[in-house]
């Protein structure tokens, strides 16, 4: 188990390198990864913050425009929404990495040493200011799920060195916590050294990558995702935030908001870009980062559902082994879908559509196939 403390989590993009190794390690089974839950929660409580305080900036300065714009009708901010931001952070986090618990004794005793100014707990500034409970409630959660797991090792990362030490030598207190975990219990200070450690950077043929995507495999795949990912919503009151770009018919384009995907019947993959290729465990892995075009029945706000497509960008990782299974695809992170924006893509949607299935030649095949579609699909 890799443990991650706060400040490890802080300094890396969740959209980054790092964070989508560590994906990668936990999606394969080498290693799992997990955040104490003292860190969750001040991690979460950061990203909220910040979105709170951005809101109360935007909120004076919004203020300020109407009080001095005579002529135009006065602006609104959207609400602040507290709880769904925090959701929204849990949710990203908890995509990482899985959540320690920690144990009611465990946050008593981080506590005493707060009080008490005991290791990791400190005194800060000239009024010598208790700090540290946190720190040592994410120690002790790092401890307990060591003694409770007898047959894994735990590599606990840090960079907080001033408070956890380096790992070397602890303060007695600490020490005497990790005494009897202490053989398989491995301080870093850096992700670059648990990356290291699991994931090795090896050469790829892009060919040969590429040709892995074009399995009929992936494009099922990015189809079925693209639904669980964007559901269709059975509220009226969906969030501006929640939809996305989709197009209705390639003949006269018109780009639109949905509001949610009840199926995509047909994907194709129209680029890929920044293929990496790492050996973790006895296996070459790749990631790359791909756009599809998918086709498919999207609910757009005010209308029954109907034939679109969109392009969807993600970063997958996959195996170059030959499996029995199938080559495996793991989507690690994505963007919102947009509408079809080249002509490209617009003239592969009709393509797509249109050799979907035999139209009668004088019918018209969109509304022809969004009636296929909908017996099919609609409850």
């Amino acid at each position: 188990m890799i443990i991650l403390d706060a400040c490890t989590v802080e300094g890396m993009s969740l959209q980054g390198s790092s964070a989508e190794l560590l994906r990668a390690l936990r999606e394969i089974g080498v290693q799992r990864i997990g955040i104490p839950w003292p860190a969750m929660q001040e991690l979460i409580a950061h990203k909220t913050m910040e979105y709170r305080d951005a809101h109360a900036s935007a909120s004076s300065a919004l203020n300020q425009l109407n009080r001095r714009t005579p002529w135009a009708e006065p602006q609104r901010l959207p609400d602040l929404q507290l709880e769904d931001a925090r959701e929204h952070w849990r949710n990203e986090f908890e995509k990482l990495a899985e959540v320690i618990p920690v144990s009611p004794e465990a946050l008593q005793e981080s506590m005493f040493r707060e009080a008490n100014v005991l290791p990791p707990c400190k005194t800060v500034g000239a009024k010598k200011m208790k700090v540290g409970g946190r720190d040592a409630a994410i120690w002790l959660a790092a401890i307990e799920f060591a003694e409770r797991n007898e047959q894994e090792t735990i590599y606990f990362v840090s960079g907080n060195t001033n408070d956890f030490t380096d790992g070397t030598e602890y303060p007695e207190l600490m020490a005497q916590d990790v005494l009897m975990v202490r053989d398989r219990f491995v301080h870093l200070t850096a992700l670059d050294d648990v990356v290291s450690r699991f994931a090795q950077p090896c050469e790829v043929d892009a060919t040969e990558a590429e040709e892995a995507l074009h399995h009929p495999e992936a494009a099922a795949a990015i189809s079925h995702a693209l639904a669980l990912a964007y559901p269709r919503q059975r509220s009226n009151n969906i969030p501006w935030s929640s939809q996305f770009g989709v197009m209705v018919d390639p003949a006269d384009p018109w780009r639109v908001r949905a509001v949610g995907w009840w199926r995509g019947y047909t994907a194709q993959l129209t680029a890929v870009d920044k293929i990496q290729g790492y050996q973790i465990g006895w296996h070459k892995w790749c990631m790359a980062t791909t756009r599809w075009l998918v086709v498919g029945l999207a609910q757009i706000d005010g209308r029954k559902p109907t034939v679109a497509a969109c392009t969807w960008e993600i970063r997958l990782l996959f195996s170059l082994a030959e499996r029995e299974d199938g080559t495996p695809f793991t989507i690690l992170r994505s963007f919102k879908p947009e509408a079809p924006s080249t002509d490209r893509d617009v003239n592969t949607f009709g393509a797509l559509v249109a050799g979907a299935l035999p139209f009668d030649a004088d019918a018209d095949p969109f509304e022809e196939e969004m009636a296929r579609l909908e017996r099919t699909y609609v409850d």
